[in-house]
């Protein structure tokens, strides 16, 4: 929603827009301190939420307080980054074998963090953005294999284990949304850091 409301005032400049959409901006400050001090365990939706809510905000109108909550978010994403298996873990607890897996729709909060390394010079968000990328879609998106939603990674040594589609029709079928998801998060990492493997 939010998302949408600056979508609006980028193509009209109706201040109608831009005043309900930074009403907004207080909650998702609150929400940034409400994953850190959970440690990240829902970190699974801070790409959809923050890249069009705070970060539009401040690309259209300089809101300062969206810019904080965004690198708040994405500071929250690069902490629980795994050096065994390369990957964000998205949700779970930390040593939870269960939550130790990559998903197709972690993608969408790799923008989040291109963004976050360009607005604050963290080199390390982009390594990590790439890192993720690659295990992602080596092990969700296997050249002439099945697609997966989700992808299991050994917690001990970092290895793929299996993946998983969570969707009834089979094994091997993956929600139409989840695809449309995919589609979008590698285009728009590829417009922060412009890697042929993207397209």
């Amino acid at each position: 929603w939010p998302g949408e409301l600056w979508l609006g005032f980028g193509l009209t400049g109706e201040r109608e827009f831009r005043s309900a959409a930074e009403q907004l901006v207080p909650y998702f400050t609150r929400h940034a301190a409400g994953l850190a001090s959970s440690g990240g365990q829902a970190a699974d939706d801070a790409g959809f939420l923050y890249s069009p809510a705070c970060v539009g905000a401040f690309k259209n109108v300089k809101n300062n307080d969206a810019r904080e909550a965004a690198l708040a978010a994405a500071a929250v994403l690069a902490s629980r980054f795994r050096a065994k298996g390369n990957f964000i873990q998205m949700s779970g607890a930390d040593g939870d074998p269960h939550g130790y897996s990559v998903s197709i729709r972690s993608l969408m909060a790799m923008p989040l963090l291109f963004w976050a390394r360009d607005e604050d010079a963290k080199q390390e968000y982009r390594d990590m953005a790439k890192a993720h990328l690659k295990t992602v879609t080596s092990c969700c998106i296997p050249e002439g294999g099945p697609v997966f939603g989700t992808f299991y990674i050994n917690p001990a040594d970092g290895t793929p284990v299996a993946g998983s589609s969570g969707a009834e029709f089979s094994v091997q079928s993956v929600p139409a949304y989840l695809q449309a998801e995919a589609l979008l998060a590698l285009a728009l990492c590829y417009r922060y850091d412009r890697q042929a493997d993207y397209l």
